[in-house]
């Protein structure tokens, strides 16, 4: 395998700023969705990684982030369903 084809395959991490656009929440939602965080749903190490100092930035998968909210939709519609049903 070339070097270029092994780049594409590699995760791309990226900063908070770029994941806030790109999945159109704000850095306090996605950062309150965090794992540590009561209530918390996004893994460390599958969804997110923080860095090796406690000032570094904290970086995502934006894949992993993205199917995470679609599943979570999902179920609340099929949650919704079954209550209107009630």
């Amino acid at each position: 395998m070339d070097s270029k084809r092994a780049h594409k395959q590699k995760k791309a991490w990226v900063k908070t700023a770029v994941a806030i656009n790109f999945l159109n929440v704000s850095a306090q939602t996605l950062k309150r969705y965090r794992s540590i965080n009561e209530g918390g749903f996004l893994l460390e190490g599958k969804h997110y990684r923080s860095g090796l100092h406690s000032n570094s930035s904290i970086l995502w998968d934006l894949e992993a982030v993205e199917e995470e909210f679609i599943h979570r939709g999902l179920v609340r519609v099929q949650a919704d369903k079954v209550l209107a049903e009630v």
